[in-house]
């Protein structure tokens, strides 16, 4: 017996796109050689709406927006954005039946912000889809944590993981990771003043 779902993805899509919520249908059983129809319906969802900017109050474009559904039964309702180069964005798909939505804004470090800049992210809990409005604030990013893993003999580790969080290693909290060189040393940079957790791991 299986549970089958259908979303749409709107990463990316421009904002003339429908906005349909994600569904599924329980209780498919699937017998040995047969063919088992599963239709889906999708529903018209809503959406959540707002703009993404700096601590000086200018918008940030190419910021990644992941919304989740904060309720247990409907982990797996999501919708993901982009936004534009003045920050805005839209996460449609959003089901009104759900409580709340638990919401990230992040952008990739990786080479910065066309002027060199870096952000941290930000999240915000139990948005309820109701919300006309969502606003981000985004931090300047502009520390970095560098250090030299070696195992017990004072040898260094090289490929090692190297997660810098303020405490759960999950995608809301982590704030950066990396991989140790054959010396044993990383550097992660792009990180938000502050006190965190450096949690390192290593295979074989």
């Amino acid at each position: 017996t299986y549970v089958v779902r259908t979303s749409l993805s709107y990463y990316g899509m421009g904002g003339e796109a429908a906005s349909y919520e994600p569904v599924s249908v329980r209780g498919v059983v699937v017998a040995e050689g047969q063919n088992t129809p599963a239709n889906l319906t999708l529903k018209t969802g809503v959406t959540i709406s707002g703009k993404v900017t700096g601590e000086d109050g200018l918008g940030i474009g190419g910021v990644s927006l992941w919304g989740n559904a904060n309720d247990s039964d409907s982990w797996w309702l999501y919708s993901s954005a982009l936004s534009v180069d003045n920050g805005s964005y839209t996460l449609k798909g959003i089901s009104p039946d759900v409580d709340g939505y638990d919401i990230t804004a992040y952008k990739w470090n990786w080479g910065g912000q066309g002027d060199g800049r870096k952000y941290g992210r930000q999240v915000k809990y139990a948005v309820s889809p109701k919300s006309a409005s969502v606003d981000f604030i985004l931090p300047i990013a502009d520390g970095s944590v560098s250090g030299k893993v070696v195992d017990g003999k004072g040898n260094p580790l090289s490929g090692a993981w190297v997660y810098l969080s303020e405490g759960v290693l999950d995608w809301g909290q982590s704030w950066g990771w990396g991989n140790t060189q054959a010396d044993g040393t990383f550097l992660i940079d792009g990180v938000v003043p502050g006190s965190y957790l450096v949690r390192v791991q290593a295979y074989g």
